[in-house]
């Protein structure tokens, strides 16, 4: 009866290790599943992160072409509004130009230049050119 008892304790000794080893197998598991869960959530924040801040490097970069852009286009327009205004200035010129040979060419030249007298004059008949001479 002895050997039975020792057989029985021997016994139970092996079904409480049994169960002892079950309980840590399951901690384990679910410690390795706890930092698992840590892992992958870690992972998938700095994932999110390094996704965002391409992003924002991205959209700076394209902030940066728009801001670029607008500069050349304010340029160009600033190149072609001096472009019309020169050509607006040019076109007044030559009108004042025109104005002024018209008036001018039926005035009077002299004949033959005379140094120290008078110049000849002849009118050409329009008779108001406004050189003085004339009716």
């Amino acid at each position: 009866m002895a050997n039975m008892n020792q057989m029985f304790g021997l016994s139970q000794q092996i079904a409480q290790g049994s169960c002892d080893n079950r309980l840590a197998t399951c901690q384990t598991q679910n410690l390795v599943q706890s930092e698992g869960a840590a892992t992958r959530l870690a992972i998938q924040n700095q994932t999110q992160a390094i996704i965002d801040k391409l992003c924002q490097l991205e959209l700076d970069g394209l902030k940066q072409d728009n801001a670029n852009l607008r500069t050349q286009l304010n340029m160009a327009n600033l190149a072609a509004s001096q472009t019309a205004q020169t050509a607006q200035i040019l076109q007044g010129q030559t009108a004042e130009v025109d104005a002024l040979y018209n008036r001018l060419k039926n005035c009077p030249v002299p004949a033959q230049p005379v140094y120290g007298s008078q110049p000849i004059f002849t009118c050409g008949g329009n008779g108001g050119c406004g050189c003085g001479c004339g009716a």
